[in-house]
């Protein structure tokens, strides 16, 4: 798996941040936490070692599953797309459709651009699994979209935050229970609404 190409398919996340413009509050939610909820049985589902239901979604099934595990990482499938449509759903339940956006376009662009660069250019380790190259790009595709939104440094400072506090505590984030995808989306919201 390339991930390049994980990437870019995270960066889809950016037309459904778009899309949610056009919907009610309701809609947005029902979007963000249905495709999350769907990412979530579905992880579920392939880590069963018979699942259930096999001979019902086995045609699907058999389509799908070299498709989408092509681009996922080692462990449980799907969790960062679990965490990615989470981490918005509740962005777009706590915040004002603006602080939002942000948030989510910062989660798009910016985590997306620090992985490819710290993959690429990343020399020097920052905290585990995070470079100062990967971690500068973050901020730099932060503070752009900040920046064109509005608040231009307070979202790529928290949001920056968000995606280095995970690394901080690597027992949980292995764990599943502390995700960038979660965090970053939060605390750039909060700081749209608060700053």
């Amino acid at each position: 798996m390339n991930e390049r190409s994980r990437q870019a398919i995270h960066l889809l996340g950016i037309l459904f941040i778009l899309v949610a413009q056009l919907l009610l509050p309701i809609e947005r939610l029902l979007l963000f936490f249905g495709i999350a909820f769907l990412f979530l049985l579905y992880s579920l589902y392939l880590q069963r070692p018979q699942p259930p239901l096999r001979r019902l979604v086995g045609w699907l099934d058999r389509r799908l599953r070299p498709l989408l595990l092509r681009y996922e990482r080692p462990g449980p499938p799907f969790r960062g797309a679990f965490w990615f449509y989470m981490g918005c759903g509740i962005a777009f339940l706590l915040f004002p459709l603006p602080a939002a956006t942000a948030a989510g376009l910062i989660l798009a662009i910016g985590d997306s651009l620090s992985t490819l660069v710290g993959r690429r250019y990343g020399r020097l380790e920052l905290l585990a699994g995070k470079t100062v190259e990967g971690t500068l790009a973050f901020f730099v595709a932060a503070t752009a979209i900040s920046f064109l939104l509005g608040q231009p440094l307070l979202g790529a400072f928290a949001a920056t935050a968000g995606e280095l506090l995970p690394a901080l505590f690597p027992g949980l984030r292995e764990k599943g229970w502390l995700d960038d995808n979660l965090l970053i989306p939060l605390f750039a919201g909060a700081v749209f609404v608060l700053g």
